[in-house]
C-alpha cells in the first residue's frame, strides 16, 4: 500500500522490505495504530514484504497491481495481499480511494502448535490455488465485515483482542479459498512427484524411528540422490531430512499426552540418539519444551473434562 508523499512512499518500501520488527504481545504493523492510507494517483513502484497484508476501502476508486495483473477497485471492498506478492496501489485521480491496512506476522499470531499446523496448511494450499486480490463486500459481506473487525481489533487493543483476531483470521483466510481456482497444472505436478518417491514417503513413516540415508531412500526409488531430493522437494515443500524430523517430532507430540512415559524414552522411540538434539529440535520446531508442551496439554485436558 502507498501513501502519500514520494519521500513517505520510499522510507516506507525499505521498512517494509527490510519487515518490521513484531512482537508475539502485538503481532502487526504499524503499531502506532495509524492504519489509514490514501493511495496516490501516480504509480511509484512495486513492492513485497513478508507479512500478510489485509485492508479494506470504504471509500473512493483506483487499481491494485498486484505481480502481473491490473485489478481496478471501487470502495467497498477489501485487499489481501500474500507474503512476499509484489504490489502497489493508486487512486483514482478525481475519486481518491481511503484505505486501512493491517501487516500480520502470522508466525507470530499463530505460535501453539494447533494453530500452526493449520498456518502450514493454508500456506501448502496457497501454492495450488489462484486466489483474488480484492474481494467487493457485494460479493462477500462476510469477508468483509472479518478484514474490517480484524483491523478494527489491532487498532483498539481491547482486552483480549489476540484471542478474536487469531480465529478471525483464520476464517477469514479459509473462506479467501472459496474465492479462488485451483492451480490444476501444480496439482497434477504434485502428484507425479509423489509417484516417484512414494515408496520412500512410505518407509519413513514407518520406519522413522531408525537411521534413515538418502541413499536408501534414493534407491528405492530407482533415483539418484539429485532428482530424489528434487522430486521429494517438489511434493512435500522441504527436503527428506525436514520431514523425517516432522514426523518424529509429531509422533514425540503425540506420545507425551501420556503422563507416564519418561522424555527420555520418548526421544529415544522416534529416533533421537540424544536428548539434547531431541529437546533442541522440539524447541525449534514447536517454538516449546517438551516438558511445557506436555504441561501446556495436560492442562488443556483438565479442563476439558
Amino acid at each position: 500500500m502507498q501513501n502519500n508523499s514520494n519521500n513517505e512512499q520510499f522510507q516506507s518500501v525499505k521498512r517494509f522490505l527490510d519487515d518490521p520488527e513484531v512482537t508475539v504481545s502485538f503481532p502487526f504493523f504499524p503499531e502506532n495504530g495509524n492504519m489509514d492510507n490514501i493511495p496516490s494517483p501516480s504509480f511509484l513502484f512495486l513492492h513485497y514484504h513478508h507479512m500478510l497484508e489485509i485492508g479494506y476501502c470504504d471509500k473512493g476508486s483506483g487499481i491494485f497491481n498486484v505481480e502481473n495483473k491490473v485489478i481496478p477497485f471501487q470502495a467497498e471492498c477489501i485487499s489481501i495481499i500474500l507474503p512476499e506478492q509484489f504490489h502497489s496501489a493508486q487512486s483514482n485521480v478525481n475519486d481518491l480511494s481511503h484505505w486501512k491496512f493491517l501487516y500480520i506476522s502470522l508466525d507470530k499470531l499463530f505460535v501453539f502448535p494447533r494453530d500452526s499446523h493449520r498456518l502450514d496448511e493454508i500456506r501448502a494450499k496457497w501454492q495450488n490455488y489462484f486466489l483474488p486480490s480484492i474481494i467487493s463486500k457485494s460479493e462477500d459481506p462476510i469477508m468483509y465485515a472479518l478484514t474490517k473487525m480484524i483491523i478494527e481489533e489491532a487498532r483498539s487493543r481491547k482486552k483480549h483482542f489476540l484471542d478474536v483476531i487469531a480465529p478471525s483470521l483464520m476464517t477469514l483466510l479459509e473462506i479467501h479459498f472459496r474465492h479462488g481456482k485451483k492451480n490444476l497444472e501444480q496439482e497434477q505436478n504434485k502428484l507425479n512427484a509423489f509417484h516417484k518417491i512414494e515408496n520412500a514417503f512410505n518407509y519413513i513413516n514407518i520406519n522413522y524411528s531408525k537411521e534413515i540415508t538418502i541413499k536408501e531412500l534414493s534407491d528405492m526409488c530407482f533415483l539418484s540422490e539429485a532428482s530424489f531430493r528434487r522430486h521429494f522437494h517438489d511434493f512435500a515443500k522441504c527436503s527428506p531430512y525436514e520431514y523425517i524430523n516432522s514426523v518424529r517430532l509429531n509422533r514425540a507430540a503425540v506420545a507425551l499426552l501420556d503422563p507416564e512415559r519418561k522424555i527420555l524414552d520418548i526421544s529415544q522411540s522416534v529416533g533421537f540418539t540424544t536428548l539434547s538434539s531431541f529437546n533442541r529440535a522440539f524447541l525449534k520446531y514447536f517454538k516449546k519444551t517438551p516438558r511445557d508442551y506436555r504441561k501446556e496439554h495436560s492442562n488443556n485436558n483438565n479442563e476439558n473434562e
